[in-house]
């Protein structure tokens, strides 16, 4: 069977390879005759255990308990499942439009779920976050997070470029201070994303941004960055049960210094679900949006459908064991992986609504027979580390 690489979000893609830039590809990806375009599928995304989290959570709304929220730098309050806004840039099967998206992110700030990840380059999220804003009035969303990223092309990083850029995202958002700015830097043969980070450190002093975070990092970089003292409070990265790269190095460093990972791909673009146990392979007009593709590359790289069902078996058995779904034992395995702060659960606002099946994940814990049977079918799996490499590696020529 071929082996193949992942890719990420679709935007990111386009811009990706209109820039020339290529993922790399080690180990067995690179030598399987397979074609970039099939290795990056069609898309490319950028989403517990406990990192030391702190001893006292923030005040959590009624609906879910404490525990389903953590801090970020000490003082950030996030849920520790975001709202992920990365299906409004399109190409996910449906169309957002305004109202009822606004209407979905109300509701699901009312049930607890008050954290919303989203980039510049996320089809018209800052600008329906600022529409948001703008209606329900500063006081009313003040409980509520809205973490944006900024995507460069890897070029030469003067002050007055992030300033720029940062101002697009705080004009689109309409707010004076950004909760906190994700960056993600494409090519690190291109030394200036450390001039970027100063930067952006410098805003954080001057009030404009309230914590940095970096996306799709991999271990060497993020150590090289606080040892420069950048003071970041996460790394987003894609972490689930066949994509467990983060612990063979990633989670240790973030431990260390109190960094937490806030990850995606959790639930395999909606393949780690009941919707799929016992199920054939799919065809490819099945997809319903680019991250299927994507996340079906990512199961062939890991060990193929066959072994996947014997994961998805597992996971049902567990489910029915807690009276909960296969995805909430999918989420509920990273927030239990140390260092992770959050996982992100993608939402197609204003279209499906899975609050109340996501509020379970907080209703139970896996124990020690939950993880060994999960692990049992992970260890049959190949070593994405040595299909794919370190975090964000597949980003990246």
């Amino acid at each position: 069977m071929a082996r193949v690489c992942v890719a990420v979000l679709a935007s990111v893609v386009l811009f990706h390879e209109a820039a020339g830039f290529a993922p790399v590809m080690t180990g067995d990806a690179a030598t399987s005759g397979i074609s970039r375009r099939t290795l990056l599928g069609t898309g490319v995304a950028i989403s517990s255990g406990l990192l030391s989290l702190p001893s006292q959570s923030p005040a959590a709304p009624a609906q879910l308990p404490d525990d389903a929220y953590t801090l970020l730098g000490g003082e950030l309050p996030c849920c520790r499942i975001l709202n992920g806004m990365w299906q409004l840039s399109g190409a996910h099967g449906f169309t957002p439009q305004l109202d009822p998206a606004l209407g979905a992110m109300q509701n699901l700030a009312s049930a607890g779920f008050t954290t919303f990840d989203l980039a510049d380059h996320y089809g018209p999220a800052e600008f329906f976050v600022g529409e948001y804003r703008e209606r329900n009035g500063d006081r009313a969303v003040a409980n509520q997070q809205f973490f944006t990223k900024w995507v460069p092309r890897p070029t030469k990083m003067p002050r007055d470029l992030v300033d720029a850029a940062i101002g697009r995202s705080l004009d689109r958002m309409h707010t004076k201070r950004l909760d906190l700015l994700q960056f993600h830097w494409w090519d690190y043969d291109s030394p200036y994303y450390m001039d970027a980070l100063h930067h952006m450190q410098d805003m954080v002093a001057e009030g404009s941004i309230r914590h940095l975070g970096l996306t799709n990092f991999d271990t060497q970089r993020l150590q090289l960055i606080t040892d420069k003292g950048i003071n970041v409070v996460s790394n987003q990265v894609q972490y689930s049960m066949l994509d467990t790269r983060p612990a063979a190095r990633m989670q240790d460093l973030c431990t260390e210094c109190g960094i937490q990972l806030l990850c995606y791909g959790t639930l395999l673009g909606g393949f780690l679900s009941d919707k799929w146990v016992g199920k054939p392979a799919p065809a490819k007009a099945q997809f319903e949006t680019v991250s299927q593709q994507k996340y079906y590359n990512m199961i062939r790289a890991w060990g193929g459908w066959d072994l996947f069902q014997q994961l998805l078996s597992t996971c049902k058995k567990v489910a029915d064991k807690h009276g909960v779904s296969v995805a909430n034992v999918g989420v509920r395995w990273v927030l239990q992986q140390p260092a992770v702060g959050g996982a992100i659960v993608g939402a197609r606002l204003g279209l499906t609504d899975h609050i109340a099946d996501s509020a379970r994940v907080f209703s139970f814990k896996l124990d020690a027979d939950d993880e060994a049977a999960i692990a049992e079918v992970q260890a049959k799996s190949r070593n994405l580390m040595t299909v794919i490499g370190d975090c964000g590696d597949e980003y990246r020529a």
